[in-house]
């Protein structure tokens, strides 16, 4: 069973995506962080397959959570989202992320999404 960490300054955001995954025929494990640093926290006390993260939130950006992300776990699997897609699709890609969507999205592109990842 896949793990996936869900960084999202929005519940709503969380909710869907863990309420999808958790409900998968294929049954991942989705654990929630509201921000960065929290992430953070949650990836230093449990072992993750993938981590899906909002570039845009208070604290510790999406982006500066890859950075860290590539530092202390460097083979763990990120996918970016962001309302502001155009704004960053040319440049994430650089920092070693494995994904990217748009948001708002819709949940069968973030299920191929995931699914493209985790089968690289």
């Amino acid at each position: 069973m896949k793990k996936i960490l869900v960084a999202d300054d929005s519940l709503d955001v969380r909710f869907v995506i863990k309420e999808f995954f958790e409900s998968h025929k294929d049954g991942y494990v989705v654990e929630e962080a509201k921000d960065g640093l929290q992430a953070l926290e949650k990836l230093g006390v449990g072992e993750f397959d993938l981590v899906i993260s909002d570039i845009e939130m208070p604290g510790m950006t999406g982006l500066e959570l890859v950075g860290k992300i590539k530092e202390r776990f460097p083979q763990l699997p990120v996918i970016l989202m962001s309302g502001a897609f155009e704004a960053y699709k040319k440049t994430v890609f650089a920092l070693g992320v494995n994904g990217f969507f748009a948001k708002p999205f819709n949940l069968q592109s973030v299920e191929l999404e995931v699914q493209r990842v985790l089968e690289s």
